[in-house]
């Protein structure tokens, strides 16, 4: 009887443990999927995808880019990802430091202003940099791509189509996964 009791409470621990161990990362999920509470638009998701690069980078076929555009382009990216995160970073600090109380809302919404101009700015300058390895042909069809795109998604919103995830928007990465691929 003595027996059974230990190997009882060794199996639920064991199963304590599975539980816990299981149920982590999908509160982390839980955790990154929370809505906004409006005073973060710097660290909204639809904000931090690769923008207009990865925009670029999808239409290269189209757009006939060359590999030191590709090249170019991947760096631009690569810079502006990074800043995108020390943003984002930041606003978390401030966000901390006003849950906190160390700062008001007063002086919150100024800096998160600020940040928000910044942030404005630098998506300008990406853009510019961008469209700067651009020839002038591929300029216009890039803006033509991009009405494009923009139609295409104002028809499935009006549609009530629902919106096409990140990973499946470009279906040629795609390609023979899935079930039915």
């Amino acid at each position: 009887m003595k027996w059974m009791m230990k190997w009882m409470m060794k199996w639920m621990g064991s199963v304590t443990m599975l539980l816990v161990i299981s149920a982590m990362p999908a509160q982390a999920q839980s955790q990154d999927r929370q809505q906004s509470d409006g005073l973060d638009e710097i660290e909204n998701p639809r904000r931090t995808r690769d923008g207009s690069a990865g925009l670029v980078l999808n239409f290269r076929d189209q757009l006939n880019l060359t590999d030191e555009q590709v090249a170019r382009i991947r760096q631009i990216q690569g810079t502006d990802r990074g800043v995108r995160d020390a943003q984002r970073l930041e606003v978390r600090g401030l966000r901390d430091q006003f849950r906190d109380g160390a700062i008001t809302r007063e002086d919150f919404r100024k800096q998160m202003e600020a940040r928000r101009s910044n942030a404005a700015d630098g998506m300008s300058r990406n853009r510019e940099a961008l469209e700067g390895i651009l020839s002038e042909e591929q300029r216009t069809q890039m803006q033509d791509l991009r009405r494009q795109a923009r139609e295409n998604g104002a028809r499935r919103r009006a549609s009530g189509e629902p919106e096409a995830r990140r990973g499946q928007r470009n279906m040629r990465h795609n390609r023979g996964a899935g079930p039915n691929g």
